[in-house]
C-alpha cells in the first residue's frame, strides 16, 4: 500500500460517508484505481456498483 492509497482511501470514505462502505471496500476501490484494474469480483456487488473510479466510469462487477 502506497501513501497516495491512503489518501484515497480516506476520499471514498467521506466521498460515499452515506453508503457506510468499510475500510477494506475503501481499500480495494483504491488499489484498484492505483492498478488500473476495472473488474472486481465480490460478494456485495452492491458496493462496488456505485463507485465511480478515477480510471474508469464504473467497476465491472462479474456475475454472481
Amino acid at each position: 500500500m502506497m501513501q497516495e492509497d491512503l489518501s484515497r482511501i480516506y476520499e471514498n470514505a467521506q466521498q460515499y460517508a452515506d453508503s457506510r462502505f468499510d475500510v477494506v471496500d475503501c481499500c480495494i476501490m483504491a488499489m484498484a484505481e492505483r492498478l488500473q484494474i476495472a473488474k472486481i469480483a465480490t460478494f456485495d456487488s452492491r458496493d462496488f456498483s456505485i463507485v465511480v473510479s478515477s480510471h474508469t466510469e464504473y467497476f465491472e462487477i462479474p456475475p454472481e
